[in-house]
């Protein structure tokens, strides 16, 4: 990365986040889990279960893990906010989920992105009807080095908001729902569940959108829509592309 380069993340309630990984990569089946609620059987004895080995994904810290630090190894407060140290002195905004419009505005500015560039539709994104609730504290006591992150770095963006200006971020936030709406209108004809190329495990719906006839051919309403697996693949293509064309033109 050159030297200039700005470095972005986004942190979400630990409990909830925790609770959205093992349903989405079904945990308790790779565990050998078999009753009706395999994440409250993990929870209230989280050491007889886990196994770092046994399944692809972290179920420990998994926000420590995914910074690059070793998922079991912040038992310490100490430890964990050296951590926190080294990622505050890292990124230039660590974004917040339960606060999305917010961190956008934050993003945007940061970035200076025109208003179009943060309009979104949420993808990805569980019914209510497969979501769980009610075992949150003992999600946060397992993962203590990632509550502790989070709490930091919510009340770091609320200083930045402060920063910003409260009127002004309501008044900034507004006008992006607005544009939020008037894309509503004029991409979606209705929301689906499990749609094409979306990825979930037997029994999880996600959200899903279907485009009007008239917002088929719209480039920006087709991507808006399109599943994280299709678009990561598309920017894919589109770098090896750049890497290549660089080369040759080397050459």
């Amino acid at each position: 990365m050159s030297r200039d380069a700005v470095y972005i993340t986004i942190l979400r309630n630990p409990g909830i986040q925790f609770e959205s990984l093992f349903s989405y990569y079904a945990a308790g089946r790779h565990l050998g889990i078999t009753s009706r609620d395999p994440l409250k059987d993990f929870i209230s004895s989280p050491e007889y279960y886990y196994d770092a080995n046994v399944v692809l994904f972290p179920l420990k810290n998994p926000f420590l893990f995914d910074m690059g630090f070793g998922a079991d190894s912040w038992e310490y407060d100490e430890n964990i906010s050296e951590a926190i140290k080294l990622i505050e002195d890292t990124y230039s905004l660590v974004m917040i989920c339960e606060y999305f419009d917010e961190s956008l505005i934050l993003l945007g500015r940061l970035l200076c992105w025109d208003l179009d560039d943060i309009v979104y539709f949420a993808l990805n994104q569980r019914m209510q009807s497969s979501q769980a609730s009610g075992i949150t504290q003992s999600i946060h006591d397992w993962n203590r080095g990632d509550y502790l992150l989070y709490q930091h770095f919510n009340k770091t963006f609320w200083n930045k908001v402060e920063q910003f200006g409260k009127n002004k971020m309501a008044a900034e936030v507004d006008i992006l729902r607005t544009r939020i709406r008037d894309y509503w209108s004029l991409c979606i004809m209705e929301v689906t569940v499990n749609g094409e190329g979306v990825w979930a495990e037997n029994g999880v719906r996600i959200k899903t959108y279907k485009l009007k006839e008239s917002a088929k051919h719209n480039s920006q309403c087709q991507r808006m829509v399109m599943p994280e697996v299709t678009y990561t693949k598309l920017l894919q293509e589109a770098q090896y592309a750049k890497i290549y064309n660089m080369k040759n033109s080397v050459l």
